[in-house]
């Protein structure tokens, strides 16, 4: 049979749901209560925030000595700029005034090269001039040389003739010249271009009788007797210086070594 539409009952759930209600609070409390038993609040509290803070200080700590340090390299670093700021300074003083000093002294090294150059100019004029003056003389001498080898050529050929190397100082009688050697004497003359002319060489026995001829021929007033005496003919000598006296004529004579020779052979 079907259910007439007017007839139903509604069905309600108030009751169902306050007693879920009613159990729902009381297992809440219940739990609530277990959990207050279960767990210590101070040891709860002490476990909880004693790391926390023990942390905190420890952080702080930390922080407080980074903090410190910050400070430090802060404090180095502007050390450290102050430091590069003076060297940069004093390095570009110093490059300055190195440059200047550089530049002073190239410019004194300069003026002593001219210096010396200017000397060594003035050294090398007075080299030429005295290579100059060294070549004149060296040609000078040379002339001389030349000149000194013409007069031994000359002397050369006067020796092969008779020559006075000998005589008394100046008078203005001319000279007759008597030469003792040995047992003989060699009577000469000297011309007036000064050539020595011999007269006679007569022995030591026959001299005066020969000059008392050479007496005849010449002038007490121009001419002179001049003697030149070797070791060996001394007593000669005497004779003829004696002899000549009292014939009024002026003598003077001279002593000749073993090598000394008024009068020379010529050459045959």
């Amino acid at each position: 049979m079907g259910r007439r539409a007017g007839s139903s009952v509604p069905i309600s759930f108030f009751s169902f749901q306050d007693i879920v209600t009613s159990v729902t609070g009381i297992l809440i409390l219940v739990t609530l209560m277990l959990a207050v038993d279960i767990i210590d609040p101070t040891r709860v509290e002490n476990a909880s925030h004693t790391p926390v803070i023990n942390d905190l200080r420890v952080l702080e700590s930390e922080l407080a000595a980074i903090s410190s340090s910050i400070q430090q390299k802060k404090k180095q670093i502007q050390s450290l700029q102050q430091v590069m700021a003076v060297l940069g300074k004093n390095s570009s003083e110093d490059k300055v005034t190195r440059f200047k000093e550089l530049s002073d002294k190239l410019s004194t090294l300069k003026q002593l090269l001219h210096i010396r150059q200017t000397q060594l100019a003035g050294e090398l004029n007075e080299l030429d001039a005295s290579q100059k003056q060294l070549d004149q003389i060296v040609n000078e001498h040379a002339a001389v040389e030349a000149q000194n080898h013409e007069a031994d050529l000359q002397l050369l050929q006067l020796s092969k003739v008779p020559t006075v190397k000998l005589l008394p100082g100046p008078s203005t009688k001319n000279p007759i010249i008597i030469e003792c050697k040995n047992d003989n004497a060699i009577i000469g003359v000297l011309s007036s271009q000064g050539e020595l002319s011999i007269i006679q060489s007569v022995s030591a026995q026959r001299v005066e009788k020969k000059i008392d001829q050479i007496f005849r021929l010449f002038d007490p007033q121009k001419e002179y007797f001049v003697i030149y005496v070797h070791s060996d003919a001394t007593e000669l000598a005497n004779r003829l210086i004696t002899h000549v006296r009292k014939n009024d004529f002026d003598v003077g004579w001279d002593l000749l070594t073993d090598e000394q020779r008024i009068y020379q052979e010529r050459e045959k």
